[in-house]
């Protein structure tokens, strides 16, 4: 706690934070900036109160405040460590976001709910109101062309790989597309049966006891000295050979990919697990720096109208990836991208659930430029960016894709 006054008191407020919080674009409430929650939590701010509590779930932890502050101050992490204060009887929001972490945090559940939501998608009628909803709400469950299978390559070499739970347990076309992609260049992907959510919500609803669990298990799924513990990547079943323990490891979600860097951050006060993250996190390899220029990667089929999305997680934090998809899509896709104004999508992990509305209206300020075209594609690298763009353009002439996936699609082997 005092920890965290001395950095309410050391806020110059100068209001740098002020006009790149997409928040307090879509509500115009001083409260809703990282300036105005740390004048309020200075100025006495209580758990008590209903109004703070409420307050700190108006946060999308995009980092853009941690970004510009002058004094290199973090409040983000600020109001992550007030959320991890809050009485369970106190937040308003606190059942959707226990809910949401331990469903996050086990994958039997994810793949169970996954396998009922597929099925009651299947049995229901194509002109029913609730499988258009279901597609509206969750549109992986919609079923879409196959890619075709990896065609493995001999002498390819295993490499390691996170695909993060959407593209495990619903957007399995990432994983898939993701798994062609690497196969084309020679490597086999690899993903240990251990490994578990990030753990990015949980650490952004301030519960760091869940996300240093969750980090420690990734670790060590990942770690030297597991041989045959994990399984098989996507392309050829059957593998048992793991991949280099101190070899890079594949992400293909943004969010992943800025967490998993991150882990360092939740064991500063453990030294030997400190190491240990620190030895992790060289090891990821952002799914567009990965391939970038590598050899193996080649089209044929240039594609229509092209945007790119710039997920916050790859815009902010450890990551700064903001060239290199735009490189990779240009190379691909015989054209670069049409410029797409960097500004969040919305989703923002479980705000969308919290607070849907400001969501929605932060989504829909992002989207104003394909306004004026009749047909566009959004190509994004994050699972949530992804989902919320899905679900913003389900009605429009527009469509949104990973970028694994539209990549694999115009790949000459497709």
């Amino acid at each position: 706690m005092a920890g965290q006054q001395q950095i309410v008191h050391r806020c110059a407020k100068c209001g740098a934070c002020t006009p790149v919080c997409p928040v307090y674009q879509s509500t115009a409430r001083e409260s809703h900036t990282a300036r105005g929650k740390l004048h309020l939590f200075k100025r006495g701010g209580s758990f008590d109160s209903a109004y703070f509590n409420d307050l700190l779930s108006k946060c999308i932890q995009c980092g853009a405040c941690d970004d510009v502050c002058p004094r290199n101050l973090n409040p983000s992490a600020d109001i992550r460590a007030w959320r991890g204060q809050q009485p369970f009887g106190r937040d308003p929001h606190a059942f959707v976001k226990f809910l949401s972490r331990k469903v996050l945090a086990s994958p039997l559940l994810q793949e169970g709910g996954s396998h009922t939501l597929r099925a009651l998608f299947a049995s229901l009628p194509q002109a029913s109101g609730l499988r258009k909803r279901l597609d509206l709400l969750v549109p992986g469950l919609t079923a879409r062309p196959p890619l075709p299978p990896s065609k493995k390559k001999s002498g390819s070499k295993p490499l390691s790989y996170f695909p993060g739970c959407l593209a495990q347990h619903l957007y399995t076309n990432i994983k898939a597309a993701t798994a062609l992609l690497a196969n084309n260049c020679g490597y086999e992907l690899y993903s240990p049966a251990s490994l578990t959510c990030c753990g990015l919500a949980s650490h952004a609803s301030g519960n760091m006891k869940e996300a240093r669990a969750a980090a420690r298990r990734n670790i060590a799924a990942f770690g030297a000295g597991t041989p045959g513990a994990g399984t098989p990547g996507v392309t050829t079943p059957g593998v048992t050979t793991p991949a280099d323990p101190d070899g890079p490891i594949l992400t293909s979600c943004a969010s992943c990919t800025s967490h998993l860097m991150s882990y360092p951050a939740l064991f500063t006060d453990d030294p030997e697990m400190h190491k240990k993250a620190l030895a992790f996190a060289r090891r990821i390899q952002e799914f567009s720096t990965f391939f970038l220029g590598r050899e193996g990667l080649t089209s044929s089929h240039p594609q229509e109208t092209l945007f790119y999305h710039d997920p916050c997680h790859l815009r902010f934090g450890p990551c700064q990836v903001i060239k290199e998809p735009r490189q990779l899509l240009t190379e691909m896709n015989g054209c670069p991208p049409l410029p797409l104004p960097p500004h969040c999508c919305g989703q923002g992990g479980l705000c969308h659930l919290t607070n849907p509305d400001i969501s929605k209206d932060i989504f829909t300020r992002a989207q104003h430029p394909l306004a004026e075209l009749s047909t566009a594609t959004v190509v994004t690298t994050c699972s949530g960016c992804l989902l919320q763009w899905q679900q913003g353009l389900a009605k429009a002439p527009h469509t949104a894709e990973h970028l694994a996936v539209f990549l694999a699609k115009i790949s000459e082997d497709c």
